[in-house]
């Protein structure tokens, strides 16, 4: 089973919504994407998880819907 998140800039509430889920669903594949990708993730939602919940995305960058293609696909 797999999960995608999906928002607008995937600089935010997409990638929260993925590494959180990444570490409390154990055997789902988690990943996020968002229409119109940011450059960068936004730093306060960087900070917010780390200081929250112990979680780096430092080097996580902004992924775009039109490189999921393999993810969406449904067998």
């Amino acid at each position: 089973m797999g999960v995608l998140f999906t928002c607008t800039g995937n600089s935010a509430r997409s990638p929260i919504a993925e590494a959180l889920l990444r570490r409390h669903a154990g055997h789902v594949e988690v990943t996020s994407a968002g229409s119109h990708p940011r450059p960068r993730l936004h730093p306060h939602a960087v900070q917010a998880l780390n200081e929250g919940y112990g979680i780096d995305l430092t080097g996580q960058r902004p992924r775009s819907l039109a490189t999921m293609t393999d993810v969406m696909s449904t067998t």
